[in-house]
């Protein structure tokens, strides 16, 4: 289960999105993303800004599926 919702989906530029998952992920973090029509214009910035940003500090992992 995630424990941060991006709400990458609302009208939100993907500065804006980038941003908060930023302020608040934490250690151990799963970050919920979507995939769709209303956020794939932006996606990729979103992911850029937030792996460049916290790339220093955290690491990462994939889930299994």
């Amino acid at each position: 289960m995630w424990n941060l919702d991006s709400r990458d989906w609302r009208e939100r530029s993907a500065d804006t999105v980038s941003e908060s998952i930023i302020r608040k992920v934490r250690p151990g973090g799963i970050v919920l993303l979507h995939d769709n029509d209303r956020t794939a214009d932006r996606i990729q910035d979103i992911v850029k800004m937030v792996l460049d940003s916290l790339l220093a500090v955290y690491q990462f992992s994939a889930l299994p599926p």
